[in-house]
């Protein structure tokens, strides 16, 4: 990571945890040089919040630095899924435009006027999560769901294989 904030709340975690099998590296991406491949690369809330050339840029990292039967996590956004979420960014937006509030206000006025049923669920969510963290999610600067077909064909553009998904929370 390229946040000392970043790397002296992970170097806690990792001290908390007992952890002494885990190297933290301060670095840009671009410019990190890792004395050996790697086994496992997970790139945990990232992909969907960089531009572009970045997202192609931890792939060539990836495909150059996985070790050979190496495992890369990465997480992304998947469009289907944000869909809905993105409708309800662009109206807050619109309402944070027009009335010169902040995210929070302008989501609280959008639950007054939103049709009942899942676009509620949505914005209850984001209320829940706060200002800090949606700055972060949903309202960050570059927050870019792909489809999962395109996914799978970056990630194979760059030699990696598909190996399958995941869905945090369901029991």
């Amino acid at each position: 990571d390229a946040s000392p904030k970043a790397m002296h709340r992970a170097r806690s975690r990792a001290g908390r945890a007992g952890l002494a099998n885990v190297r933290l590296c301060e670095a840009r991406l671009s410019e990190f040089e890792p004395d050996a491949p790697f086994d496992f690369i997970i790139a945990h809330g990232f992909f969907s919040w960089v531009p572009d050339e970045v997202k192609v840029g931890l792939m060539d990292f990836i495909a150059k630095n996985l070790s050979p039967g190496g495992i890369a996590v990465l997480s992304f956004n998947v469009a289907a899924g944000w869909k809905e979420r993105m409708v309800v960014v662009e109206k807050a937006r619109a309402i944070m435009d027009a009335g010169g509030v902040d995210v929070m206000d302008a989501l609280a006025v959008y639950r007054t006027v939103a049709e009942e049923g899942r676009e509620q669920v949505i914005i209850d969510d984001m209320l829940a999560k706060g200002a800090a963290v949606l700055a972060h999610d949903d309202f960050a600067p570059v927050m870019d769901a792909w489809s999962l077909g395109a996914f799978v064909k970056l990630a194979e553009s760059h030699g990696m294989v598909w190996l399958g998904d995941s869905v945090s929370g369901v029991k």
